[in-house]
C-alpha cells in the first residue's frame, strides 16, 4: 500500500488525460520518486492511455540495472541500455534513453517520468535541466525536503511547465 503524501492527489487529479499531460519527478536518491511516480501512474491508468518513463538506472523498476524503460498501460515495455547505474559519465547515453522512451510514449494520454537522483551541485542541476528539455515536462513535481531546487533548476523550470509541485 501506497503512503499518500502531501500534494499527491492533486498532482494525480491534474493528470485527467484530457489533454496529453507529462510529469518529472525530480529529487535525490531516495526521497520517495519512484513512490509518487506509482501512485501517479496507478491513478491515471484508471482513465486514460498511461505510460511510465523509468530513468533511475540505479534502481530501475522496469529494467535491469544501466538501462531505462517504458511501461505502457496498454502492454509493450522498451528498455534502453544506458551502461552505468548512475548518470555521471554517462550523459548523452542517459538524456538520449529518456527522450527516445518518451517519443516512444507519445501515444498515452499521461506520461509519468521517474528522474533519475542526481540534483546535488551545479552538475545536477545542469543534468536536470537538461532531462526536463529533452522529456518536456508539462508538470515538475519537486520532493520538498529538497527545497530550495536544484541551484538553478528553479528559475528554468517555468520555462517548460504549467505547474510546480512540491511532494513530501
Amino acid at each position: 500500500m501506497i503512503r499518500i503524501g502531501e500534494g499527491w492527489e492533486d498532482l494525480a487529479a491534474a493528470l485527467d488525460g484530457a489533454t496529453p499531460e507529462r510529469v518529472y519527478v525530480v529529487g535525490p536518491t531516495d526521497s520517495g520518486k519512484t513512490t509518487l511516480c506509482r501512485y501517479l501512474a496507478e491513478q491515471a491508468f484508471a482513465h486514460a492511455q498511461t505510460a511510465y518513463v523509468d530513468c533511475d538506472t540505479g534502481q530501475s523498476r522496469i529494467g535491469p540495472p544501466t538501462t531505462e524503460g517504458m511501461a505502457l498501460s496498454s502492454g509493450p515495455t522498451y528498455i534502453r541500455f544506458v551502461g552505468s547505474t548512475s548518470p555521471g559519465g554517462h550523459f548523452i547515453q542517459t538524456l538520449t534513453a529518456a527522450k527516445r522512451l518518451v517519443e516512444k510514449a507519445a501515444g498515452a494520454r499521461v506520461t509519468v517520468i521517474d528522474s533519475p537522483g542526481l540534483v546535488a551541485g551545479r552538475v545536477g542541476a545542469e543534468f536536470q535541466f537538461h532531462m526536463i528539455d529533452r522529456t518536456c515536462g508539462v508538470h515538475i513535481a519537486i520532493n520538498a525536503q529538497h527545497r530550495p531546487a536544484p541551484r538553478g533548476l528553479s528559475s528554468s523550470v517555468p520555462v517548460w511547465t504549467r505547474k510546480v509541485v512540491n511532494y513530501a
